[in-house]
């Protein structure tokens, strides 16, 4: 199951809160877009659940922030390289209402990610259904080429987005996890089956790879206990895992 199971800690809920309040960066560019109600509609259109499929592997397979999810383009992709990958130079977040195109969280956010097989399947499936809603609405399709946006190409609403995951975690009756938990599960499966701290930390974009081992001190320790279990076993000729 590509669906793990992981908490955000109450600190960054309450860094979350405090950006809230305090409104969007001087320098960012503000839009008061319609919120795109289709996204968390009760009777999904294919267009919808191939658009809401392809977010939420691409979040759970590369640990992306939802704005830079957001504001990935076509341009941004390269799904038929030998290696798939995906450039991240932007993003479009949420301060409450105002809704915000805005550069990398930090420079190390401007990064290159490889995509996983399923990942790339996801796109593919949502970019043919994107080009039959683009064909559809003609003249009425918005300009640009947003790599996930509603069915007359428009931006998405952040919150909405998060919204639609939260009500499709109920339904299928997963135990509760939030659209950026998706994230902190792909750090923690990714720690805990041995990817080196370092790779971790550059592909979720850290401003270095010590704030990755202070957000998840509970898997490197678990890792360094492992690691002396696995020594001891070696020194006294013990079977792997025997007490």
């Amino acid at each position: 199951m590509w669906l793990g199971v992981h908490h955000g800690t109450s600190e960054r809920r309450g860094e979350r809160r405090r950006r809230e309040q305090s409104g969007p960066p001087a320098h960012a560019a503000v839009h008061y877009e319609p919120t795109v109600t289709s996204a968390a509609a009760p009777r999904a259109t294919r267009y919808v659940v191939a658009l809401l499929a392809a977010i939420w592997i691409v979040a759970a397979t590369t640990g992306m922030r939802r704005g830079e999810l957001l504001g990935l383009r076509w341009g941004d992709l390269e799904l038929d390289a030998e290696q798939p990958t995906l450039r991240i130079r932007g993003a479009y977040v949420q301060y409450g209402a105002p809704r915000v195109e805005k550069e990398p969280k930090t420079p190390r956010s401007r990064r290159t990610i490889a995509l996983d097989t399923s990942a790339v399947a996801a796109l593919r499936r949502h970019s043919a259904a994107q080009a039959k809603e683009r064909l559809a609405a003609g003249a009425t399709y918005e300009p640009g080429d947003r790599v996930f946006a509603d069915e007359i190409g428009r931006a998405l609403s952040p919150d909405g987005v998060s919204k639609a995951f939260s009500a499709a975690v109920k339904a299928a009756g997963l135990p509760r996890i939030t659209l950026h938990g998706l994230r902190h599960t792909f750090a923690t499966v990714g720690l805990e089956s041995g990817v080196d701290t370092v790779y971790v930390s550059q592909i979720l974009g850290h401003s270095s790879p010590a704030i990755t081992a202070s957000i998840y001190q509970h898997t490197r320790d678990e890792r360094l206990a492992a690691a002396v279990r696995q020594v001891g076993d070696a020194i006294y000729g013990r079977k792997v895992g025997a007490n």
